[in-house]
């Protein structure tokens, strides 16, 4: 079976993967049982293997809609490092093919490379005078892998951090001790540094914008580690121009027109080349981790590190189901240490996916108000230490295409079961009782009570009385 699979790793010309970072990778794919191809992009050997390639392992290489449909039997694309932008995620999940980054490999080469772009901008070895970070204040927007690294360094040198992330809490900043603000504009707000750690997507485009610009410190720093377009350049032109003490620090603008366009000058400094995963141990790192998802998506169907949810078609209203039932278990429990869940029948093949909604379900629901994707859901409860457990179906209950899920804290735990009827999501069971409620956008008031004539009436004049 496995002699069948074939890995194709590519990598660009000017990126390759360190020969000991290839070499181990494709050992470890090879004791697997796997072929392994490892090829630079614009080998002739990449049309002639394309399509016979299950897996496909990358670095920057850009894997747009023709390449896939050029790759029928992929099953799935590892993007050796954090952004997955150079992959057409859309176009990938219409067939059915995973696509899985490696977060955290390259955090600590990013993260270092923030603080040598700053003291290459503010205390050059030229022998002229400097300035001191102690005691500085220092933004973070974004406050994952990375920007959790940035935090370290930064409180190593003395200065006062504060961070914003739309998908995390104060009490994750709290416990890493920086301070939390409440936006975006405000994580600038008066700020001597700035650092950005957030990905390209359509929610984050021009994020960094006039307002926020405006907002930091006079002559301040902003450092962009993260992608291009997080960035209003306009904007950014414009402050450049209005505040002549102020510095742009960028390891992604490297073919933006509008910034080379001013260079030289003194208030912006661009490495020639992107230099963010550039050590060997990020090099190496990340190649091993891609080849080892391979490996245990191959092997066990693991897919905690996928970027998006190719669930077939037919099943795609169950998604909707397991984010239903994440937000109705979290009314019970909106904060549990412990999520238990069972997918039967079909679903069974899918429960990877099917958790990664209901986690969804419970963080926007639970608290934390915030609309989220599914990964983004699994890495906060991660950070939470959320301990999540499958546990197999005994599919001869007879329930069916159904999803079971417990949330567990230290006082409460509810069970719930759900399943779809009509095509519209209904919960089959709440602990111990067997019931039937449609889960649409509406408010619900759920009792448990003892069994006395007369409760329900009361319960019900309850209700009319509240209003």
């Amino acid at each position: 079976y496995t002699m069948s699979k074939l890995v194709l790793i590519l990598t660009q010309v000017d990126k390759p993967f360190a020969s000991d970072a290839e070499q181990h990778s494709v050992q470890l794919l090879k004791r697997a049982g796997l072929t392994v191809e490892a090829l630079c992009e614009t080998d002739e050997r990449v049309a002639e293997l394309l399509p016979d390639a299950s897996f496909l392992i990358i670095r920057s290489n850009k894997v747009p809609a023709e390449m896939i449909d050029r790759a029928p039997k992929l099953e799935l694309i590892v993007r050796a490092g954090a952004g997955y932008d150079n992959v057409d995620l859309e176009h990938a999940t219409s067939k059915n093919i995973y696509v899985m980054n490696t977060p955290g490999q390259n955090a600590t080469a990013v993260a270092e490379l923030v603080f040598s772009l700053i003291h290459s901008a503010v205390r050059p070895i030229n022998g002229k005078s400097g300035t001191e970070l102690k005691n500085k204040k220092f933004g973070i927007l974004g406050f994952g892998n990375i920007g959790k690294q940035v935090a370290m360094i930064a409180k190593g040198y003395g200065m006062v951090v504060e961070v914003y992330d739309m998908f995390e809490t104060s009490d994750t900043a709290m416990r890493h001790g920086v301070g939390f603000a409440e936006s975006t504009v405000e994580v600038f707000r008066d700020k001597d540094y700035m650092s950005l750690h957030i990905p390209s997507t359509k929610e984050t485009k021009g994020t960094v914008d006039r307002e926020c610009l405006a907002a930091m410190s006079p002559g301040a720093v902003l450092v962009n580690t993260a992608r291009v377009d997080v960035i209003d350049h306009e904007a950014l032109v414009a402050h450049l121009q209005a505040d002549p003490g102020f510095k742009y620090l960028s390891d992604v603008d490297q073919k933006t027109d509008i910034l080379q366009s001013l260079m030289p000058n003194r208030q912006i400094l661009i490495p020639p080349k992107k230099m963010g995963a550039q050590t060997f141990e990020a090099n190496f790192n990340a190649a091993c981790a891609a080849a080892q998802q391979v490996i245990d998506f191959m092997q066990k169907g693991i897919t905690r590190f996928a970027v998006n949810n190719p669930v077939p078609p037919e099943l795609k209203l169950y998604t909707d189901l397991a984010t239903s039932l994440g937000r109705f278990s979290a009314a019970y429990v909106p904060k549990p240490r412990e999520v238990q869940y069972t997918c039967y029948g079909a679903l069974n093949a899918y429960h990877d996916t099917f958790v990664q909604y209901i986690l969804k379900g419970l963080f926007e629901q639970g608290g934390h108000g915030k609309a989220m994707t599914p990964v983004e859901a699994v890495s906060l409860a991660e950070e939470h230490s959320i301990d999540i457990e499958m546990r197999n179906p005994d599919n001869r209950k007879g329930y069916g295409l159904a999803i079971t899920l417990g949330f567990v804290d230290d006082d409460t735990r509810v069970e719930v079961r759900g399943t779809i009827v009509g095509r519209e999501p209904e919960i089959s069971r709440v602990n111990d009782f067997k019931t039937r409620i449609p889960l649409r956008e509406a408010i619900y008031v759920l009792v448990e009570t003892a069994d006395h004539p007369g409760v329900e009436y009361q319960i019900a004049q309850n209700i009319v009385e509240a209003g």
